[in-house]
């Protein structure tokens, strides 16, 4: 018997997305070096530290996303019950279980 559950990308998404994010954010506050280019590029080497914060947290948040939501869409999807061994009472109890669970 099969049970097959729903994904979870979305919740493992928004986590990755929120943890990314702020360890980005915090990534970026924490090796801000201040620049003497007048034309500086907001990825490469951004001017001031709120962009460096702003643009890390965003790099951060956009790699979370991507792999919470792998992690996620991976998790929860498929059980198989095997009732071949089973006595008829293991077999009532685990139908029990199942539609309690569900």
């Amino acid at each position: 018997m099969r049970r097959v559950g729903k994904s979870k990308f979305w919740k493992g998404a928004g986590i990755g997305f929120l943890a990314g994010g702020a360890t980005g954010g915090l990534i970026g506050a924490a090796t801000y070096e201040e620049s003497t280019e007048p034309l500086a590029d907001i990825f490469i080497n951004p001017a001031r530290q709120g962009e460096a914060i702003v643009t890390g947290a965003l790099l951060g948040g956009i790699s979370g996303f991507i792999i919470g939501g792998l992690v996620g869409s991976s998790a929860g999807k498929e059980q198989v019950y095997d009732f071949t061994q089973k006595t008829r009472e293991q077999k009532s109890a685990t139908l029990h279980f199942i539609v309690a669970n569900f």
